[in-house]
Protein backbone atom coordinates (compact mmCIF):
# COMPACT_ATOMS: atom_id res chain seq x y z
CA UNK A 1 0.00 0.00 0.00
CA UNK A 2 1.06 3.29 -0.94
CA UNK A 3 1.35 6.13 2.42
CA UNK A 4 -0.74 8.93 1.71
CA UNK A 5 -1.47 12.38 3.27
CA UNK A 6 -5.11 13.55 2.63
CA UNK A 7 -8.15 15.43 4.36
CA UNK A 8 -12.04 15.40 4.45
CA UNK A 9 -13.12 16.40 0.84
CA UNK A 10 -13.53 19.94 0.38
CA UNK A 11 -15.83 21.75 -2.26
CA UNK A 12 -13.15 24.83 -3.87
CA UNK A 13 -14.35 27.74 -5.18
CA UNK A 14 -12.80 29.63 -8.04
CA UNK A 15 -10.37 32.17 -7.51
CA UNK A 16 -12.15 34.43 -9.42
CA UNK A 17 -16.14 35.78 -9.58
CA UNK A 18 -17.80 33.81 -12.65
CA UNK A 19 -20.66 35.05 -14.44
CA UNK A 20 -23.26 35.40 -11.44
CA UNK A 21 -21.25 33.45 -8.99
CA UNK A 22 -19.68 36.56 -6.69
CA UNK A 23 -18.44 33.59 -3.98
CA UNK A 24 -14.80 33.05 -4.51
CA UNK A 25 -12.43 31.10 -2.45
CA UNK A 26 -11.14 32.42 0.57
CA UNK A 27 -7.97 32.18 2.14
CA UNK A 28 -9.13 29.10 4.71
CA UNK A 29 -9.33 27.56 1.46
CA UNK A 30 -5.14 26.94 1.56
CA UNK A 31 -5.21 25.36 5.17
CA UNK A 32 -5.81 21.71 4.04
CA UNK A 33 -3.87 21.70 0.68
CA UNK A 34 -0.75 23.62 2.02
CA UNK A 35 -0.68 21.55 5.25
CA UNK A 36 -0.98 18.03 3.51
CA UNK A 37 1.68 18.85 0.99
CA UNK A 38 4.07 20.47 3.83
CA UNK A 39 3.06 17.10 5.41
CA UNK A 40 3.65 14.57 3.04
CA UNK A 41 7.00 16.32 2.28
CA UNK A 42 8.16 16.50 5.90
CA UNK A 43 7.40 12.31 6.06
CA UNK A 44 8.97 11.83 2.61
CA UNK A 45 12.15 14.03 3.95
CA UNK A 46 12.20 11.78 7.65
CA UNK A 47 12.89 8.69 4.87
CA UNK A 48 8.97 7.86 4.74
CA UNK A 49 8.39 8.39 0.96
CA UNK A 50 4.40 9.85 1.33
CA UNK A 51 2.32 11.20 -1.21
CA UNK A 52 -0.60 13.69 -0.71
CA UNK A 53 -4.23 12.92 -2.06
CA UNK A 54 -6.14 15.86 -2.73
CA UNK A 55 -10.56 14.52 -2.02
CA UNK A 56 -13.03 17.00 -3.36
CA UNK A 57 -16.87 17.25 -3.30
CA UNK A 58 -18.95 18.56 -5.49
CA UNK A 59 -21.72 17.25 -7.45
CA UNK A 60 -20.68 18.78 -11.00
CA UNK A 61 -17.05 16.22 -11.51
CA UNK A 62 -15.78 18.75 -13.73
CA UNK A 63 -15.62 22.15 -11.23
CA UNK A 64 -14.09 21.08 -8.41
CA UNK A 65 -10.72 20.02 -9.95
CA UNK A 66 -10.17 23.12 -12.22
CA UNK A 67 -10.95 25.02 -9.19
CA UNK A 68 -8.45 23.42 -7.24
CA UNK A 69 -6.29 23.50 -9.80
CA UNK A 70 -6.05 27.69 -9.60
CA UNK A 71 -5.50 27.25 -5.84
CA UNK A 72 -2.55 24.86 -6.19
CA UNK A 73 -1.13 26.86 -9.15
CA UNK A 74 -1.26 29.69 -6.89
CA UNK A 75 0.53 27.88 -3.95
CA UNK A 76 3.01 26.37 -6.14
CA UNK A 77 2.05 23.29 -4.12
CA UNK A 78 1.82 19.92 -5.71
CA UNK A 79 -0.85 17.48 -5.79
CA UNK A 80 -0.03 13.44 -6.43
CA UNK A 81 -3.41 12.97 -7.54
CA UNK A 82 -6.99 14.68 -7.32
CA UNK A 83 -9.61 12.19 -5.69
CA UNK A 84 -13.32 13.35 -6.25
CA UNK A 85 -15.99 11.33 -3.92
CA UNK A 86 -18.75 11.81 -6.41
CA UNK A 87 -16.60 10.14 -9.02
CA UNK A 88 -16.82 6.91 -7.07
CA UNK A 89 -20.48 6.41 -6.75
CA UNK A 90 -20.71 3.13 -8.78
CA UNK A 91 -17.49 2.26 -7.88
CA UNK A 92 -17.30 2.47 -4.16
CA UNK A 93 -19.89 4.27 -2.72
CA UNK A 94 -23.02 1.64 -3.78
CA UNK A 95 -21.48 -1.69 -2.90
CA UNK A 96 -20.29 0.44 0.18
CA UNK A 97 -24.00 0.58 1.12
CA UNK A 98 -24.61 -2.86 0.25
CA UNK A 99 -22.16 -4.33 2.02
CA UNK A 100 -23.63 -2.22 5.76
CA UNK A 101 -26.86 -3.71 4.04
CA UNK A 102 -25.69 -7.02 4.89
CA UNK A 103 -24.73 -6.54 7.43
CA UNK A 104 -27.93 -5.40 9.13
CA UNK A 105 -26.06 -1.93 9.78
CA UNK A 106 -28.42 -0.40 7.49
CA UNK A 107 -32.32 -0.71 7.66
CA UNK A 108 -35.43 0.62 6.23
CA UNK A 109 -37.72 1.69 9.17
CA UNK A 110 -40.86 3.53 10.15
CA UNK A 111 -39.67 6.55 11.19
CA UNK A 112 -40.36 9.67 12.98
CA UNK A 113 -38.24 12.97 12.05
CA UNK A 114 -38.27 16.42 12.22
CA UNK A 115 -38.46 18.40 9.20
CA UNK A 116 -38.55 21.71 7.71
CA UNK A 117 -40.66 23.28 4.71
CA UNK A 118 -37.96 23.35 2.37
CA UNK A 119 -36.66 19.66 3.36
CA UNK A 120 -33.37 21.29 4.16
CA UNK A 121 -32.73 20.37 7.72
CA UNK A 122 -34.05 16.70 8.37
CA UNK A 123 -33.51 14.79 11.83
CA UNK A 124 -34.81 11.38 13.60
CA UNK A 125 -36.48 12.36 16.42
CA UNK A 126 -34.17 10.20 18.28
CA UNK A 127 -30.94 12.01 18.06
CA UNK A 128 -32.13 15.77 17.93
CA UNK A 129 -29.89 17.33 20.72
CA UNK A 130 -27.57 19.61 21.23
CA UNK A 131 -24.77 16.70 19.68
CA UNK A 132 -26.51 16.26 16.59
CA UNK A 133 -28.15 19.59 15.81
CA UNK A 134 -27.16 21.42 12.46
CA UNK A 135 -25.97 24.52 11.68
CA UNK A 136 -28.91 25.02 9.72
CA UNK A 137 -31.20 25.17 12.59
CA UNK A 138 -31.76 28.11 14.71
CA UNK A 139 -31.90 28.30 18.19
CA UNK A 140 -35.33 28.14 18.64
CA UNK A 141 -35.84 25.22 16.33
CA UNK A 142 -36.46 27.51 12.42
CA UNK A 143 -34.61 26.44 9.59
CA UNK A 144 -31.93 29.25 8.64
CA UNK A 145 -32.81 29.10 5.08
CA UNK A 146 -36.53 28.89 4.38
CA UNK A 147 -37.18 29.93 7.97
CA UNK A 148 -39.96 27.57 8.60
CA UNK A 149 -40.82 25.72 11.59
CA UNK A 150 -39.32 21.93 11.72
CA UNK A 151 -42.53 19.85 11.96
CA UNK A 152 -42.77 16.56 12.84
CA UNK A 153 -42.98 13.37 10.00
CA UNK A 154 -43.40 9.40 9.90
CA UNK A 155 -42.20 7.81 6.99
CA UNK A 156 -40.01 4.91 5.91
CA UNK A 157 -35.99 5.82 6.24
CA UNK A 158 -32.55 4.69 5.70
CA UNK A 159 -30.64 4.00 9.02
CA UNK A 160 -27.61 3.36 9.85
CA UNK A 161 -26.71 1.54 13.02
CA UNK A 162 -23.20 1.95 14.07
CA UNK A 163 -23.64 0.49 17.53
CA UNK A 164 -24.62 -3.01 16.66
CA UNK A 165 -21.20 -4.30 18.06
CA UNK A 166 -21.01 -4.07 21.77
CA UNK A 167 -17.16 -3.74 21.47
CA UNK A 168 -17.24 -0.67 18.79
CA UNK A 169 -16.86 2.11 20.78
CA UNK A 170 -13.82 0.40 22.74
CA UNK A 171 -12.42 -0.47 19.05
CA UNK A 172 -13.00 2.62 17.71
CA UNK A 173 -11.58 4.62 20.69
CA UNK A 174 -8.49 2.96 20.62
CA UNK A 175 -7.77 3.17 17.19
CA UNK A 176 -8.04 6.90 17.16
CA UNK A 177 -4.90 9.21 17.62
CA UNK A 178 -4.98 12.83 17.49
CA UNK A 179 -2.70 15.84 16.55
CA UNK A 180 -2.83 17.78 18.87
CA UNK A 181 -4.96 15.56 21.27
CA UNK A 182 -8.95 16.10 20.71
CA UNK A 183 -9.33 13.10 22.38
CA UNK A 184 -11.90 13.91 24.96
CA UNK A 185 -14.37 15.81 21.64
CA UNK A 186 -14.06 12.79 19.53
CA UNK A 187 -14.86 10.13 22.71
CA UNK A 188 -18.21 12.55 23.67
CA UNK A 189 -19.26 11.98 19.94
CA UNK A 190 -18.48 8.68 19.45
CA UNK A 191 -20.51 7.61 22.62
CA UNK A 192 -23.36 9.53 21.73
CA UNK A 193 -23.58 7.95 18.13
CA UNK A 194 -23.28 4.57 18.83
CA UNK A 195 -26.43 4.88 20.94
CA UNK A 196 -28.82 6.04 18.65
CA UNK A 197 -29.27 5.11 14.67
CA UNK A 198 -28.22 7.78 12.27
CA UNK A 199 -30.59 9.10 9.35
CA UNK A 200 -29.38 8.94 6.11
CA UNK A 201 -31.82 8.47 3.59
CA UNK A 202 -33.58 12.68 3.04
CA UNK A 203 -37.68 13.17 2.10
CA UNK A 204 -36.47 15.69 -0.71
CA UNK A 205 -34.76 15.07 -3.71
CA UNK A 206 -31.18 14.53 -3.89
CA UNK A 207 -28.63 14.23 -6.35
CA UNK A 208 -28.16 10.39 -5.18
CA UNK A 209 -30.06 7.45 -4.69
CA UNK A 210 -29.95 4.13 -3.31
CA UNK A 211 -32.34 1.42 -4.33
CA UNK A 212 -32.72 -1.22 -1.17
CA UNK A 213 -35.95 -3.28 -0.54
CA UNK A 214 -37.19 -2.62 -3.54
CA UNK A 215 -37.73 1.02 -2.81
CA UNK A 216 -36.10 4.32 -3.96
CA UNK A 217 -34.26 6.39 -1.29
CA UNK A 218 -32.97 9.98 -1.28
CA UNK A 219 -29.28 9.87 0.14
CA UNK A 220 -27.97 12.72 1.89
CA UNK A 221 -25.27 14.76 -0.34
CA UNK A 222 -23.32 14.91 3.06
CA UNK A 223 -23.13 10.89 3.19
CA UNK A 224 -20.06 11.08 0.47
CA UNK A 225 -17.72 12.92 2.90
CA UNK A 226 -18.68 10.09 5.29
CA UNK A 227 -17.07 7.35 3.51
CA UNK A 228 -13.72 9.61 2.71
CA UNK A 229 -11.54 7.04 4.69
CA UNK A 230 -13.27 3.77 3.60
CA UNK A 231 -12.52 5.25 -0.50
CA UNK A 232 -8.98 5.99 0.88
CA UNK A 233 -8.67 2.46 1.72
CA UNK A 234 -10.87 1.28 -1.37
CA UNK A 235 -8.13 2.40 -3.48
CA UNK A 236 -5.32 0.76 -1.67
CA UNK A 237 -3.62 4.02 0.14
CA UNK A 238 -2.29 3.56 3.49
CA UNK A 239 -3.53 6.96 5.37
CA UNK A 240 -0.70 7.92 7.36
CA UNK A 241 -2.06 11.67 8.29
CA UNK A 242 -5.86 13.07 7.65
CA UNK A 243 -6.60 16.46 7.92
CA UNK A 244 -10.08 18.01 9.79
CA UNK A 245 -11.08 20.84 10.74
CA UNK A 246 -12.07 21.44 14.89
CA UNK A 247 -15.61 21.97 13.99
CA UNK A 248 -15.76 18.36 11.63
CA UNK A 249 -15.78 16.24 14.73
CA UNK A 250 -18.88 14.55 14.23
CA UNK A 251 -17.88 14.03 10.94
CA UNK A 252 -14.40 12.61 12.31
CA UNK A 253 -16.40 9.76 14.12
CA UNK A 254 -18.65 8.65 11.50
CA UNK A 255 -15.71 8.17 8.79
CA UNK A 256 -14.20 6.20 12.10
CA UNK A 257 -17.06 3.86 12.51
CA UNK A 258 -17.90 3.25 8.78
CA UNK A 259 -14.04 2.16 8.58
CA UNK A 260 -14.57 0.22 11.52
CA UNK A 261 -17.66 -1.51 9.59
CA UNK A 262 -16.12 -1.96 5.90
CA UNK A 263 -13.03 -2.75 6.87
CA UNK A 264 -11.00 -2.56 10.42
CA UNK A 265 -10.09 0.23 12.94
CA UNK A 266 -8.58 2.97 11.40
CA UNK A 267 -4.83 3.88 12.78
CA UNK A 268 -3.30 6.83 11.33
CA UNK A 269 -3.32 10.14 12.72
CA UNK A 270 -6.08 12.77 12.76
CA UNK A 271 -4.56 16.41 12.46
CA UNK A 272 -7.53 18.82 13.50
CA UNK A 273 -6.54 22.12 12.27
CA UNK A 274 -7.55 25.91 13.14
CA UNK A 275 -9.59 27.89 11.60
CA UNK A 276 -7.52 30.65 9.53
CA UNK A 277 -8.49 34.03 9.18
CA UNK A 278 -6.59 37.05 7.38
CA UNK A 279 -6.83 40.55 8.53
CA UNK A 280 -4.82 44.22 8.43
CA UNK A 281 -4.24 45.17 12.02
CA UNK A 282 -3.53 48.88 9.79
CA UNK A 283 -7.24 48.96 8.09
CA UNK A 284 -8.76 45.98 10.80
CA UNK A 285 -10.65 44.42 7.02
CA UNK A 286 -10.04 40.81 6.84
CA UNK A 287 -8.75 39.42 3.11
CA UNK A 288 -11.32 38.21 0.79
CA UNK A 289 -9.57 35.88 -1.39
CA UNK A 290 -6.16 34.13 -1.81
CA UNK A 291 -5.59 36.42 -4.69
CA UNK A 292 -4.86 39.05 -2.23
CA UNK A 293 -1.99 36.63 -0.78
CA UNK A 294 1.67 37.20 -1.79
CA UNK A 295 2.18 33.58 -2.68
CA UNK A 296 5.14 33.80 -4.88
CA UNK A 297 7.35 35.37 -1.39
CA UNK A 298 8.31 31.85 -0.06
CA UNK A 299 9.24 33.10 3.05
CA UNK A 300 5.45 34.39 3.92
CA UNK A 301 4.22 30.74 3.02
CA UNK A 302 6.31 29.66 5.35
CA UNK A 303 5.56 32.15 7.63
CA UNK A 304 1.76 30.98 7.54
CA UNK A 305 2.81 27.30 7.51
CA UNK A 306 4.31 28.05 10.73
CA UNK A 307 1.17 29.86 11.91
CA UNK A 308 -1.03 26.98 11.14
CA UNK A 309 1.61 24.27 12.77
CA UNK A 310 1.78 26.71 16.08
CA UNK A 311 -1.93 25.89 16.09
CA UNK A 312 -1.68 22.39 16.59
CA UNK A 313 0.87 22.85 19.27
CA UNK A 314 -1.54 24.93 21.43
CA UNK A 315 -5.02 22.98 20.55
CA UNK A 316 -6.31 26.76 18.57
CA UNK A 317 -9.72 26.42 17.32
CA UNK A 318 -8.86 29.63 15.19
CA UNK A 319 -5.76 31.59 14.26
CA UNK A 320 -5.95 35.07 13.04
CA UNK A 321 -2.82 35.90 10.83
CA UNK A 322 -1.98 39.95 10.75
CA UNK A 323 -0.90 40.68 7.32
CA UNK A 324 1.22 43.07 8.69
CA UNK A 325 2.93 41.22 10.96
CA UNK A 326 3.65 38.15 9.14
CA UNK A 327 6.43 39.68 6.88
CA UNK A 328 8.39 40.60 9.78
CA UNK A 329 7.82 36.67 11.06
CA UNK A 330 9.00 35.80 7.63
CA UNK A 331 12.07 37.31 7.81
CA UNK A 332 12.97 35.70 11.20
CA UNK A 333 12.22 32.04 10.37
CA UNK A 334 14.95 29.45 10.13
CA UNK A 335 16.19 28.39 6.91
CA UNK A 336 16.05 24.53 6.89
CA UNK A 337 17.31 22.32 3.85
CA UNK A 338 19.30 19.26 3.15
CA UNK A 339 20.04 19.47 7.11
CA UNK A 340 21.96 22.40 7.06
CA UNK A 341 20.01 25.09 9.55
CA UNK A 342 21.15 28.86 8.94
CA UNK A 343 20.84 31.40 11.77
CA UNK A 344 21.34 29.19 14.83
CA UNK A 345 23.25 31.57 16.31
CA UNK A 346 20.37 34.25 16.87
CA UNK A 347 18.83 33.44 19.72
CA UNK A 348 15.19 34.98 18.74
CA UNK A 349 14.69 33.72 15.38
CA UNK A 350 11.24 31.61 15.05
CA UNK A 351 12.29 27.40 14.12
CA UNK A 352 11.12 26.61 10.86
CA UNK A 353 7.81 24.84 9.76
CA UNK A 354 9.87 21.45 9.46
CA UNK A 355 11.49 22.14 12.87
CA UNK A 356 7.49 22.73 14.71
CA UNK A 357 5.82 19.81 12.82
CA UNK A 358 8.29 17.96 14.01
CA UNK A 359 8.06 18.92 18.05
CA UNK A 360 4.46 18.72 17.64
CA UNK A 361 4.80 14.81 16.50
CA UNK A 362 6.71 14.19 19.54
CA UNK A 363 4.09 15.58 22.04
CA UNK A 364 1.56 14.19 19.94
CA UNK A 365 3.20 10.98 20.36
CA UNK A 366 3.03 11.12 24.29
CA UNK A 367 0.43 8.07 25.07
CA UNK A 368 -3.10 9.63 24.25
CA UNK A 369 -5.29 8.20 27.45
CA UNK A 370 -7.54 5.53 26.59
CA UNK A 371 -11.18 5.36 27.93
CA UNK A 372 -12.95 1.78 28.54
CA UNK A 373 -16.21 0.76 27.12
CA UNK A 374 -18.79 2.46 28.99
CA UNK A 375 -21.89 1.19 29.86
Amino acid sequence: MVDIVSHVPIGPRPLKPEGDNKKVAPPGYMVFPVFGNHVAKFHTQNGRPTKYISMLDGLKPDQPEIYLRQTTDLLNIETDRVLIQSGNIETHIEPFMHNLWRQNKIRVEETEKYICPCGKCEFHSEGIDSLTYSEGVADDGVCTICEGALQTVTSPSLLYYPGVNRYVYEDVSQGAFFVPNWRKEFEDQLEHMIKHPLLISRSTKREYSLRVDGAEFNLDNDLLNMFSLSLLRAEDYNVTDFLVGHRQMRLVVLMHLLHHDLFDIFNGNLVVAPTIKFSSSKTHESMGSLEEFDFNDSSLVKAFKLLLISGLATKRKEISVDTIKLPRIASRIKDVGNGRKENNDVKDYYPSPYELLELVLKLSSRKQKKLSLKD
